[in-house]
């Protein structure tokens, strides 16, 4: 049974920057996302993102790398480059993965002189609160002003 109905992230975005370009990282690591409907989304060791997929004016207030949007925005990269699955599916998937992120942070607890502390649920539900608009406004952004494609076609079967 999965614990979070936005899905769950299996591993963490491990990259490097090949080059000087701040906006590109190369991944490290293969890692995966499952969404709510059980579809698994993968971003294979050495594939190469730079977040453009968010458009240029959001990835000026939001920057693509950082907070509870930088597994999502890897996936939604990789989704967009490979076209493997309808943009608006593509979209969905970011939208979900961003917060399933909100809602992993939602269980977060510290360590702090050996004692485990745990946020008191009114900051907790602030945060996400505040958190969940800006990724309604994200996400709503990249599904208006985002790539639009078909995705693959389906392979035909020829039987002779």
């Amino acid at each position: 049974m999965q614990l979070n109905p936005f899905g769950h992230f299996e591993g963490e975005v491990g990259n490097d920057w090949p080059g000087d370009h701040p906006r590109i990282i190369r991944l490290t690591r293969t890692i995966y996302y499952f969404d709510p409907d059980g579809v698994e989304w993968d971003a294979d060791r050495g594939e190469v993102v730079n977040g453009a997929s968010t458009g240029w004016f959001f990835r000026r207030l939001f920057p693509a790398f950082v907070g509870f949007y930088r597994r999502a925005t890897v996936f939604h990269d990789v989704a967009c480059k490979s076209k493997r699955r309808p943009s608006k599916q593509v979209h969905l998937m970011f939208w979900n993965g961003m917060r399933c992120d909100i809602l992993n942070m939602a269980r977060w607890e510290w360590k702090f002189r050996g004692r485990t502390i745990v946020a008191p649920d009114r900051l907790w539900s602030f945060v996400c609160w505040e958190r969940a608009c800006q990724a309604w406004v994200i996400g709503m952004a990249v599904n208006w002003f985002g790539p639009r494609f078909k995705g693959a076609s389906p392979q035909v079967l020829r039987i002779s």
